[in-house]
């Protein structure tokens, strides 16, 4: 789909193509593991369609949303052991 539009881009339809990851529903014990080692905040990611919308530039542009993995090595190794009690 991505290709399909990137050739259709032009000074009158300019697109903008936004990728994020796990986008769904989930129990709140899953989406907290998740968010504790890679999650994005649905703020960063509302901030990101804002920008998207704003930008100008190239007709076609991919922005991919993704958040930081965690600095301390501590962080990812507790959450790593315990993500095995969180899952459904």
């Amino acid at each position: 789909m991505e290709r399909i539009l990137q050739a259709m881009a032009c000074s009158d339809l300019e697109v903008r193509v936004l990728r994020m990851a796990r986008s769904f529903p989930e129990p709140s014990n899953v989406m907290a593991a998740y968010r504790l080692r890679r999650g994005a905040d649905v703020r960063d990611v509302a901030d990101a369609h804002a920008a998207a919308l704003t930008n100008s530039g190239d007709q076609f542009q991919r922005h991919i949303i993704s958040a930081t993995t965690p600095s301390e090595p501590e962080v990812g190794a507790f959450v790593s052991a315990m993500s095995r009690y969180w899952r459904n």
